[in-house]
């Protein structure tokens, strides 16, 4: 008999924990949402136009769970909203804000103030670390007047013959598989490799010959990278690193990190014993980004470390290859279109 007693005393004074529990946890949240909606921040943003957001899931229930159908959306949006320059969309309580009218973007651009990139670039960092795309404050300031030398006109004149090379060898891979046949071809990842290849030899000095299907690993890595990163920011779950690195998606996204990684190191310490030592080593006619970034010294005349240089020759990859491709990849498309 005192057994059972005992056992539902238990019981009452869990069940009693619980609920006193549950009932802290949901005052304290809605004390962190009524001062969140009532901040500032929150006040400036709700005067943006908007779409028809939902309380608490936002635009969520609006927006497309297919990223293509999805597009068409932000573009027929921003066209309703021409005007205004601007909209935002709220999905899940954050707010994301399209910017797209020239005045408003002028001031962004021009801003010494607004230096720090939204979260979403959080799933970047484990790759490109803090380099010069998400470092900010004194960090970025540094880099900046550090790197900003390096892409002189004049220095980066000295690249058109290696580009120029890279463009034939496309052109000439073009011409043998997509004219002619009579069917539709899909260029972007010849255009992509290609790019691959001229943001390689004038980044790191170093030829992976991704168009003809060189060094696959390192190109695989980047493209495993590239597509984990675009997927991670549209999923709130993976936004927590302690469960994205458990799923097999992250453990296959981290692999490719640690690959690439591994890769620019490589590079980076082949080419500092090369200049070091003095052999095997020629002065070309072009100093790839790599060799100013080792001859790079900050304000107090200290060097970049391994580390440093590889934040910034990965950036430099990542902003490069693929934004570059996607460009050109809608010239030709609209070029063909004309």
């Amino acid at each position: 008999m005192l057994r059972e007693i005992l056992l539902s005393t238990v019981d009452h004074i869990n069940s009693t924990s619980t609920l006193v529990l549950l009932s802290v946890v949901g005052i304290i949240s809605l004390i962190w949402y009524l001062l969140w909606n009532n901040s500032r921040d929150r006040k400036l943003l709700r005067k943006l136009p908007y779409i028809q957001p939902w309380p608490l899931v936002g635009d969520l229930l609006t927006i497309s769970a297919d990223s293509g159908t999805a597009f068409h959306q932000f573009l027929q949006w921003a066209a309703e909203r021409r005007e205004q320059g601007l909209y935002r969309l709220m999905i899940l309580e954050e707010c994301w804000v399209f910017v797209y009218g020239a005045e408003h973007i002028k001031k962004l651009c021009s801003s010494n103030v607004n230096l720090k990139k939204s979260n979403h670039y959080d799933t970047m960092l484990p790759w490109l670390g803090r380099g010069l795309l998400t470092s900010y404050g004194s960090k970025w300031r540094s880099r900046r007047k550090m790197l900003t030398p390096s892409f002189h006109f004049n220095i980066l004149k000295t690249f058109n013959g290696m580009i120029n090379s890279h463009a034939k060898e496309l052109r000439d891979k073009l011409m043998k598989d997509a004219c002619d046949t009579g069917q539709s071809y899909d260029i972007l990842d010849d255009v992509t490799r290609s790019t691959l290849d001229i943001i390689c030899d004038t980044a790191m000095g170093v030829e992976v010959n991704a168009l003809h299907g060189e060094n696959s690993e390192y190109v695989e890595a980047l493209s495993i990278i590239k597509e984990g990163a675009d997927d991670r920011s549209r999923s709130p779950i993976d936004k927590f690193d302690f469960i994205y690195d458990r799923r097999a998606v992250g453990k296959k996204v981290n692999k490719a990190i640690s690959l690439a990684q591994d890769f620019t190191i490589q590079v980076i310490k082949r080419r500092r014993e090369m200049r070091d030592s003095g052999t095997d080593y020629e002065q070309k006619k072009h100093q790839p980004f790599l060799d100013l970034l080792l001859d790079c010294t900050d304000e107090e005349g200290l060097s970049l470390t391994d580390s440093d240089i590889r934040e910034e020759v990965d950036t430099f990859m990542f902003e490069g290859h693929d934004t570059t491709s996607s460009g050109i990849f809608f010239t030709i498309y609209l070029l063909g279109e004309t």
